[in-house]
């Protein structure tokens, strides 16, 4: 067990499931109990079994001890947070808010507030690819609010972006500038991340400072890394000012790297699906197998009944 869990924190291949699973019946309550089906959790995650790895950390919750100590919340914070991740990545973002609401209330009571913001800000995304805006405005100045009761203004970098975005799809330039506002007060808090420069170009652009947009859009480009889905949003920008511009070769130039980037989102998303399908192939093997062994182990229970029977028919003939 001490093994499994030091790969897992390492990030180097977990025991095999067969070893794992003989770990967790090993034990049969307890801390170790718990860890054993975490570790079944993490070997089922890294293998893309998500219905099977959802499966052993909700086991995994089940045995978390709250009643122990304020940190077994962290634990369960954890758990619940993995929980949340693998329904983010399987296409289930309310169910992913679900997770991340216990996740975030875990995380308080365990006195852990950067987990806590975290939790929110994911919360909010995942509220965001369902279209429910107004929990995911909920969540993100929750965020802002505990970021000014601690004053740890670096917790702005998990809300403000967002939160500007959102005011800018629904049309609301004050609110969109209020935010961009605070961003370029604590430029020291920003440095570190361009994620605000795409809300401040469509800002500027919807603003008809198309100078200040293609300043913003070209800055996030050159620091974004492989981040596409942004980038496209960028291209796509690039591309509208351009041809406003009427500089035709440069507006071609940006739809062209905008579509490129949307079939790079599009691919990883059909990975994403395919994945999915394979999982949901492995949890139905894995079932099937564990029936099998159930009824494997039904018939040598009864071969053994009957032979114990047999012997105990054939003592009390020679007794007599």
């Amino acid at each position: 067990l001490l093994l499994a869990q030091a790969q897992n924190k390492t990030y180097r291949n977990i025991l095999g499931i067969d070893t794992l699973r003989q770990l967790a019946d090993y034990y049969n309550k307890g801390e170790d109990r718990m860890n054993a089906y975490y570790m079944m959790g993490s070997k089922y995650r890294d293998m893309g079994d998500a219905p099977s790895a959802i499966s052993f950390f909700l086991k995994t919750a089940q045995e978390v001890d709250t009643t122990k100590s304020d940190s077994e919340f962290l634990k369960l914070g954890r758990v619940y947070n993995q929980i949340a991740q693998l329904y983010h990545e399987y296409n289930a973002p309310y169910l992913a808010a679900k997770y991340r609401k216990l996740s975030y209330n875990s995380f308080i009571k365990a006195n852990h507030l950067e987990e806590a913001v975290l939790a929110l800000a994911m919360q909010a995304g995942d509220y965001n690819l369902v279209g429910d805006r107004d929990s995911a405005k909920i969540a993100l100045n929750k965020v802002i609010s505990l970021a000014n009761e601690h004053k740890e203004k670096s917790w702005y970098l998990y809300a403000i972006p967002a939160l500007a975005a959102i005011a800018l799809d629904e049309g609301n330039l004050t609110s969109a500038k209020q935010h961009l506002d605070i961003a370029l007060a604590n430029k020291d808090v920003f440095v570190s991340t361009y994620r605000f420069l795409e809300p401040l170009g469509a800002y500027y652009e919807k603003q008809g400072k198309p100078d200040s947009a293609l300043y913003c859009y070209q800055k996030y480009i050159n620091k974004a890394g492989e981040n596409n889905l942004d980038k496209e949003k960028c291209y796509k920008g690039l591309a509208r000012i351009y041809a406003t511009l009427h500089q035709p070769d440069s507006a071609l130039k940006y739809s062209s790297l905008a579509i490129t980037a949307n079939d790079s989102n599009n691919l990883e998303y059909a990975s994403k699906d395919v994945s999915r399908v394979e999982a949901l192939f492995n949890y139905t093997w894995h079932q099937q197998k564990a029936e099998q062994l159930a009824r494997e182990s039904r018939r040598k229970n009864m071969l053994l009944f009957g032979v114990i029977l047999t012997a105990v028919f054939a003592m009390t003939l020679a007794f007599y």
